[in-house]
């Protein structure tokens, strides 16, 4: 029982730190210094996001919207901040699906905030990462129109005035991630190919030429062999959990099926007691 009340406190607690400063209604505070600017802080939070220092950048990005409560990268990028950390906060569904209602709420805020080509196309952009990182219902349909909406005027679009993602190929490489997420492998590979074929050098060219050869590994691993949505699942992270070996060796080895079998030939009083303690160490696998 105080498990379980430690476990809710805990929740509520993460998610008071997840939409905290959301609202941009305050008064903005005063630069101590020239580098004390939203966009500065944006940027850095950005990179703090690749860097997988997920607290860092939340810190980032709510200094900027202390100084600019209207900046819209910033309120985008906060969206992928509580989408991130919301994919790994509950597995109940109706939970769940009220914290990502918030998450796209804000995401809104940010797109009403576009007032010109350039930040259309960050906000635009930063919301292909939101959807990927939700996998909620039609996620990938709603990536496929957030990168449509990015890539809209990318004639008008300079370089020098995208902070952070400092290239229209930014679009690509984001939705080849997505395609690669969703196990649509050569959708992914267009769009990783998209950012390699451009001629002009960009930062996302090392990067996107990694996940092609990491989708070409998969597969050639997979080659006369049907990949289970489990194994999918896994090969496309970029690090694998004792929870995700677990549920693997489940998958591909019929565990399930495998109890299943011998207790219908292999009746004894254990029985319950052995299925009992299966469902619940699955239960527990998936939870994680």
């Amino acid at each position: 029982m105080n498990d379980q009340i430690i476990r809710v406190f805990s929740v509520i607690v993460i998610m008071c730190s997840v939409f905290i400063g959301c609202k941009s209604n305050q008064q903005p505070i005063v630069p101590i210094s020239d580098t004390d600017h939203p966009v500065y802080h944006y940027v850095r939070g950005m990179e703090l996001i690749w860097e997988n220092d997920i607290n860092a950048a939340q810190k980032k990005f709510i200094h900027a919207l202390q100084l600019n409560g209207n900046h819209a990268p910033s309120i985008a990028a906060k969206s992928l901040i509580q989408a991130i950390k919301i994919s790994d906060l509950t597995k109940n569904i109706d939970t769940r699906k009220s914290y990502e209602k918030k998450v796209i709420q804000n995401l809104n805020q940010a797109i009403q905030r576009i007032d010109n080509s350039h930040i259309s196309f960050i906000v635009h952009v930063t919301a292909i990462r939101v959807y990927t990182k939700l996998k909620n219902d039609k996620w990938i349909k709603n990536a496929l129109s957030s990168y449509q909406s990015a890539i809209h005027m990318k004639n008008e679009i300079t370089p020098s005035e995208l902070p952070y993602y400092e290239h229209v190929k930014a679009a690509d490489f984001f939705m080849g991630v997505a395609f690669m997420e969703a196990q649509q492998f050569e959708k992914g590979i267009f769009h990783f190919s998209n950012v390699l074929n451009e001629r002009d050098g960009n930062k996302w060219k090392v990067k996107a030429d990694q996940f092609v050869k990491k989708i070409q590994c998969i597969v050639r691993a997979s080659m006369g062999y049907t990949l289970s949505k489990a194994a999918a699942q896994i090969a496309v992270k970029d690090s694998v959990t004792r929870a995700d070996v677990s549920m693997l060796l489940i998958h591909e080895l019929s565990i399930e099926k495998l109890y299943y079998n011998y207790f219908s030939n292999h009746k004894n009083s254990n029985q319950s007691k052995i299925m009992q303690a299966f469902w619940l160490m699955k239960e527990n696998i998936l939870t994680q």
